[in-house]
């Protein structure tokens, strides 16, 4: 018998302005995005992808050494965080990061 998986797809805004300092943006996105993953879950989503460079500007369409700064090891603080939120809730998160 097939066994139905949901998944949720997650594409939002930034909700800090870009010129703003990178750390802070992260922190805000990541924040905004704590919370929209587990709606995901609350709406029985078992598996949640973020959009490309979730917690951050997207800059890859320009060559803009300025956010090469922005990048984080893997394991770093983001993925530590999505790990730890991804037991809490019980859902597998496909989470892109620049690293």
């Amino acid at each position: 018998m097939p066994r139905i998986v949901r998944g949720g797809l997650i594409q939002a805004t930034l909700c800090e302005p870009a010129t703003s300092p990178l750390a802070k943006i992260k922190q805000a996105m990541v924040d905004k995005h704590v919370v929209l993953i587990a709606d995901a879950v609350k709406r029985g989503a078992q598996i949640v992808c973020l959009k490309e460079l979730f917690h951050s500007p997207y800059f890859c369409k320009a060559q803009q050494a300025a956010r090469f700064d922005g990048a984080e090891p893997i394991p770093g603080p983001t993925t530590d965080r999505m790990r730890a939120l991804s037991a809490e809730l019980g859902v597998v998160l496909v989470v892109s990061l620049f690293e």
